[in-house]
């Protein structure tokens, strides 16, 4: 089924009104409100005028949905529209209880006569519910995933009201860049389908809900629900340590999350490149007890990326900037959060647009974490980063083997951190523990130097295994 959702377009305006603002013709230009509704009771003193009024919306709505999705049974003749049995037993199929198919009341000739107002909160549910079907039509650009409620891959519910729309969206925007020529633009065509493989990553697996309350995690990275099981019924042994799990969509299973850095490596090639910085995560693998701040780092950061992307598309391209988005794509950026810092820097720039997916403090909050700021963000202890390696290979034979700190180990630690961004932290050796390093009362923040790699494995080598 193809689907227009531009069709819908002159109702849009109807999202900004409240819920029960009634809407009118605006005679060419779209519909206006033209005042609220007061109930059932309003019909005793609804004029003529009024009812016509309202049937003219309806009538038009009717028209806009008929173009959205194609169908079959709309009739036009001396300005006078006309819909069948069958068009309207096709909407109500498509559209469920949000399109309260008796408050058009289609009469013998097939208009509409039932004088009832259209209230702006009946057209956002009609065009939320047609957003969401659109992903029936879009969903096999999208890794292909069936365009249902309820995931097939690991048992949960797709949060359709956060996502479903940007699914709508990265269709159309495919559609129009595979006009472009690849010579020139192949690098716009390579970026927009890593927001793609992102919004698959989110949309069908990470961001999702329980179907069930009782039922496990259906999130592709969770906590083991067999060790959340036996925590729940006071079983654990001792010794137990936490567990945690992702799923691999290769296998079509959910495995064990064995380290960060496996899983960020993971993550690249999941959503098509674009390195995730999980170390700046308040996660540890060997203390955390759960996966959720994690989980979100990564979830925030991917969201920011994929509706910042396709927002700032439409955007550029309402404003007749294109080509300078385009260039900006050139080079947007390294790591993952590094691109969603320039988007947020280029709209800033070049554009005067909010965001359309997401409320004012949702999106404060997400163009906070692009900024990372090491005030408001947490920030990863050097000590607990080489510590988490130092859990990960201390069974290996040849790190069990060493007797005291030297260059092989430097060379592991070197090789995951060396400009890794940390909060720098000092040994106190009355309490044997480590302590924020400050300056001008506040906590060092900055990347790691081979010297902070020397100073501080030398040091947590001695303190756990001499």
């Amino acid at each position: 089924m193809a689907i227009n959702l531009q069709a819908l377009d002159m109702f849009r305006t109807a999202t900004d009104w409240t819920a029960k603002g009634i809407a009118n013709l605006d005679g060419n230009d779209g519909i206006k409100q033209n005042g609220t509704y007061g109930g059932a009771l309003g019909s005793l003193g609804r004029s003529k005028i009024e009812k016509a009024a309202n049937n003219e919306v309806r009538t038009e709505l009717l028209r806009a949905l008929g173009q959205t999705f194609n169908l079959d049974g709309m009739s036009e003749k001396d300005g006078e529209v006309t819909f069948s049995k069958g068009f309207m037993d096709q909407l109500e199929k498509i559209l469920g209880a949000d399109f309260k198919r008796d408050d058009f009341k289609i009469d013998s000739d097939g208009k509409v006569s039932s004088g009832r107002p259209l209230t702006a909160r009946r057209i956002k549910a009609i065009i939320t519910k047609a957003e969401q079907t659109s992903t029936a039509a879009t969903a096999k650009n999208v890794g292909g995933t069936a365009p249902t409620t309820e995931l097939t891959k690991t048992g949960g519910v797709r949060k359709d009201d956060t996502y479903a729309s940007y699914v709508s969206k990265i269709g159309q925007i495919k559609k129009e860049i595979a006009s472009l020529d690849k010579g020139s633009y192949e690098h716009v065509l390579n970026f927009f389908k890593r927001v793609e493989m992102s919004l698959d990553f989110l949309y069908n697996e990470i961001d999702v809900d329980r179907k069930d309350p009782n039922a496990p995690d259906p999130s592709a990275l969770r906590n083991d629900p067999e060790y959340e099981f036996l925590k729940e019924l006071g079983d654990l042994k001792e010794g137990d340590k936490p567990s945690f799990q992702y799923y691999d969509s290769k296998q079509g299973k959910f495995v064990k999350l064995e380290n960060t850095k496996d899983y960020s490596d993971f993550i690249w090639k999941r959503v098509g490149g674009g390195l995730l910085h999980l170390e700046r995560a308040d996660f540890s693998q060997s203390k955390s007890e759960d996966i959720k701040p994690l989980r979100k780092y990564i979830v925030d950061n991917l969201r920011l990326f994929v509706m910042k992307s396709i927002d700032t598309y439409f955007a550029s391209k309402e404003a007749g900037k294109l080509d300078t988005f385009f260039e900006h794509l050139e080079k947007p950026g390294a790591c993952l959060e590094d691109q969603c810092l320039h988007m947020v820097e280029f709209e800033a720039k070049n554009l005067s647009t909010g965001w359309q997916g997401l409320s004012t403090k949702e999106a404060e909050e997400l163009e906070r974490i692009a900024r990372q700021d090491p005030e408001k963000l947490e920030t990863p202890d050097v000590n607990r980063q080489i510590d988490d390696i130092f859990d990960e290979i201390g069974n290996e034979q040849w790190f069990l083997d060493k007797e005291s700190w030297d260059k092989d180990i430097a060379a592991v630690l070197k090789e995951r951190l060396l400009g890794k961004t940390c909060t720098i932290t000092k040994y106190n050796y009355s309490t044997h523990k480590f302590e924020p390093l400050l300056e001008q009362g506040k906590p060092v923040v900055r990347p790691l130097t081979e010297a902070d790699i020397d100073t501080f494995g030398a040091l947590i080598f001695k303190e756990t295994f001499m």
